[in-house]
């Protein structure tokens, strides 16, 4: 904030004198001289030729080397020479005080200012203040009780409230939200309209009437009659003082307010503790009748319900969506309030709403959700950035009942942390328009983990190798079965050493890439054996190197397993020769092939997931010959 300073009728424009002294060492104190009396303390004035409102003060004290002034009008300065503003006509008594090597005194000179100069009361800090000289009955000051940190607290060296900023509304009936300060420019009268009460802090209630033990608390309280405020500037500090003890909201012991913000319609003030010189209290004001704007939407909190705040959903697509009374309380679901949407006219109609918090997936690895609906259908949950709407994930789940409440749930095991910080719901996706759909408790929870698309993906894109235990490569007459052979646990650092850094990626665009690092390890139908560099594989197996294909991702059900089928010319995972009914003699792989592998297990213990896959090599695909593939997520 600038300061008008010489119009602020106490902040001076003093001119500081930079003396420096030292102490002789006399063995004879007598050569001090004698101290100094009020009658050897001399000043003059004069005042401003182009305003007698402005006084000029000099020092003719003889001998002294340190003068302090008080002007009279609550400034004070330093030096020889200083100036005093008096916006307001009447008598000021102005004090010099002299310092000298035997001593001090004071002496003081009352100084007659002859008529009020209106231009001197018209500075912004006046204005914003009390409303200026229109505004005759001044401005009054209220808490902006509704907002946060309209009170707090903060270490006395800091000047923001670090430790503790109070929710809305938080102190109601303590006596502190009812205050009303006026500050009035006319003979800068203040008056306190406190209801006959104030909020007194714990630690001074035992003075002013209360149970010393009782921490913070309200108790009776009579304002001062005929108070007035002053504005100093202190070293760039714009600093409001209330006479005869007076305060403003809750009471620390101090009369004495610095202004951080003063604005037309806020005033952000910090003060001390008389009794704790550590803290350094804050108050927000508003002007009185004020309607401050709604405070910027800091997002939904989870968990969603509700029973006592009205999450923020946005319909997008010609959905709509509100909060009512539950028109089925009954079964999983009695809550009194849930949410409702209807379904809009596009496929991909729903609702949105940011989060508060950006999702952690790390522990709670999956939403819940509870829903009501008249029709089964798929929803799908989608989590997305808010940094960049590219980057998401879905996550479908079936709606099975109907015409009653049933949980489902939504799993995103693996989704990478700090990433997420929007969900939108898709209500029967891709249903007709107009069918109305109740939903409520939508929280995160922890589940065994389940194989989905975005856990296949990461989100965005995984990495997957060959797990390096015995047993990872295996073929025998069953899914899982190792009996006709399995890799040796000696072959993962030693023969098959290329095969095992190899890499199987999965990304959320549908594209799946076979990284070989390089080397491939080659069989007898490529044309080569052992690691070989990919460069060197004979030309009708080189479709089986590095590239870039195609993958879908088929959720299982109660009969079905999860499937994972890569679509392109050489495409495989793990090993090359083996496809759905067959295993390769020789190359080339088939053109824009697909194979298909059926999962046989997902795991995710927290710090590492493991993914078992097979494919049936028998001939028809009627079972008795499959190949099982170990895989671990690349971390």
């Amino acid at each position: 904030m600038k300061f008008s300073k010489i119009l602020l009728w106490c902040s001076l424009a003093a001119m500081v004198a930079s003396l420096a002294a030292c102490d002789p060492e006399l063995d004879d104190k007598s050569a001090l001289g004698p101290p100094p009396t009020a009658a050897d303390v001399t000043f003059t004035y004069d005042y401003d030729a182009d305003n007698p409102n402005i006084v000029h003060y000099t020092n003719t004290t003889v001998g002294s080397f340190i003068a302090k002034w008080d002007l009279g009008n609550g400034g004070s300065g330093d030096g020889d020479e200083v100036t005093g503003a008096y916006p307001l006509k009447g008598d000021y008594t102005v004090t010099l005080t002299i310092y000298t090597r035997s001593g001090s005194a004071s002496n003081s000179q009352v100084v007659n200012i002859a008529q009020t100069n209106p231009e001197m009361l018209n500075t912004p800090e006046f204005t914003l203040l009390t409303g200026g000289a229109d505004q005759l009955e001044g401005k009054t000051w209220v808490f902006d009780s509704t907002r946060v940190g309209h009170m707090g607290v903060g270490p006395s060296t800091s000047f923001t409230p670090e430790w503790w900023q109070a929710p809305p509304l938080d102190k109601v009936g303590l006596g502190l939200y009812d205050d009303e300060m006026t500050f009035k420019l006319i003979d800068f009268v203040y008056v306190l309209d406190n209801h006959g009460d104030r909020f007194v802090n714990g630690a001074h209630a035992g003075d002013q009437g209360g149970d010393p033990d009782g921490g913070d608390q309200k108790l009776p309280y009579t304002p001062p009659a005929d108070m007035n405020w002053s504005l100093v500037d202190q070293g760039g500090s714009l600093m409001l003082n209330i006479s005869k003890g007076g305060t403003i909201g809750f009471y620390t012991g101090v009369s004495t307010y610095e202004i951080l913000s003063l604005e037309e319609n806020e005033m952000f003030i910090r003060f001390l503790d008389s009794k704790n010189p550590d803290l350094a209290w804050y108050h927000r004001l508003i002007p009185k009748g004020f309607e401050p704007p709604p405070p910027p939407d800091e997002g939904t909190s989870l968990p969603v319900n509700f029973e006592t705040a009205e999450p923020k959903f946005e319909g997008f697509g010609g959905s709509t969506y509100a909060v009512i009374d539950n028109p089925d309380a009954s079964g999983i679901n009695t809550s009194a309030k849930v949410g409702e949407t209807k379904h809009g006219n596009e496929t991909w109609a729903g609702i949105v709403t940011g989060l508060k918090n950006p999702l952690d997936f790390s522990v709670l690895n999956a939403f819940k959700m509870k829903v009501w609906s008249p029709v089964t259908g798929i929803v799908r949950f989608k989590v997305e950035s808010s940094a960049d709407a590219n980057v998401f994930i879905e996550v479908d789940a079936n709606m099975t009942a109907t015409g009653q409440w049933e949980e489902l749930s939504f799993d995103f095991t693996g989704a990478e942390a700090g990433v997420y910080d929007r969900m939108a719901l898709f209500f029967d996706f891709g249903g007709p328009e107009g069918t109305t759909f109740y939903f409520d408790d939508i929280e995160q929870a922890a589940v065994a983990p389940a194989l989905s698309e975005s856990v296949l993906t990461g989100g965005a894109s995984k990495a997957w190798r060959l797990k390096p235990v015995a047993g990872a490569l295996a073929v025998g007459p069953a899914p899982g079965s190792t009996e006709w052979w399995s890799v040796p646990e000696e072959d993962i650092a030693g023969l098959r050493a290329c095969w095992f850094d190899d890499e199987y990626i999965f990304k959320s665009d549908g594209s799946y890439v076979y990284d070989s690092k390089g080397e491939v390890f080659a069989e007898a139908y490529m044309g080569a054996d052992g690691c070989t560099s990919e460069t060197d594989l004979p030309a009708d197996a080189q479709a089986w190197g590095s590239g870039t294909h195609s993958f879908t991702f088929t959720s299982g059900n109660d009969v079905d397993p999860d499937k994972i089928t890569v679509t392109g010319t050489g495409a495989f995972i793990a090993l090359p020769k083996a496809y759905n009914g067959g295993e390769y003699a020789a190359g080339p792989p088939e053109t824009d092939g697909s194979v298909t592998y059926e999962v046989l297990n997902y795991s995710n213990d927290g710090t590492s997931e493991t993914l078992i896959i097979t494919v049936d090599i028998s001939e028809g695909q009627v079972g008795g010959a499959y190949w099982t593939f170990t895989l671990e997520a690349v971390q």
